[in-house]
């Protein structure tokens, strides 16, 4: 099966966050003719990209 990623080039994509409502694009050219990219975009307040709990997160990270 193929996939042809340039017909997918700006395709938005809702979702991707549990924390928020962000939207993944597909960019199909990103560094070049064979690198894409899928690029997530957080809401401005959302808690796992602006603090938060972001203190808990790196505990978690510390003591794995």
């Amino acid at each position: 099966m193929t996939i042809n990623i340039a017909a997918l080039d700006g395709l938005t994509l809702h979702g991707g966050c549990e924390h928020c409502q962000a939207q993944q694009t597909i960019n199909a050219n990103a560094h070049g003719p064979h690198a894409h990219a899928l690029v997530i975009t957080h809401d401005d307040h959302c808690p796992w990209c602006h603090g938060g709990n972001r203190a808990n997160r790196r505990a978690r990270r510390r003591y794995r």
